[in-house]
């Protein structure tokens, strides 16, 4: 069981890391966060399961055995969200954080921490002109302007630590 706010690492990065180390493993995610912008990321890196934190006990128990069973589980507001989503996929873009490679999404984590370009190359151990090009690419695929975009970025989508 994770949520989405989690300290030093996000939510979203988590369970994709889990899910790329552990495939088989089964994911829900017990959270505050009901809209839509949270859970299409989470599902995208592989959760199995979506719960809002009011949720009865006797429903966080049920999606629990239901994921331990092999099958996925989400509550109503996740349910409905995916089912339109479904109907009218042009209306949800794809979730681009989803689409920078690790290094992007390593540089990511870095720029949003508040490291420099040159501190971003000396912990990658990679060159400054190398950073800063990957720093481009992030601010590209996420479609902002700048590093201050990014930390904005990174608030709305729940992935600051």
């Amino acid at each position: 069981i994770f949520d989405l706010t989690m300290p030093k690492l996000s939510g979203i990065e988590a369970v994709r890391r889990v899910n790329e180390a552990l495939p088989r493993t089964r994911i829900l995610v017990l959270t505050v966060h009901e809209e839509d912008e949270y859970i299409f990321p989470i599902v995208r890196a592989g959760a199995s399961g979506y719960l809002v934190k009011d949720t009865a006990s006797s429903e966080l128990l049920t999606a629990v055995k239901t994921l331990h069973s092999g099958q996925a589980y989400f509550g109503p507001q996740a349910a409905r969200a995916l089912a339109d989503q479904y109907r009218k996929p042009d209306e949800h873009p794809e979730d681009p954080y989803g689409s920078l490679t690790p290094r992007e999404r390593e540089v990511f984590h870095l720029v949003i921490e508040g490291k420099t370009t040159k501190e971003v190359a000396r912990d990658l151990e990679v060159s400054t002109k190398t950073a800063e090009n990957h720093r481009a690419r992030v601010i590209d695929k996420l479609k902002v302007h700048n590093t201050a975009g990014l930390v904005r970025y990174a608030a709305r989508h729940g992935l600051l630590d």
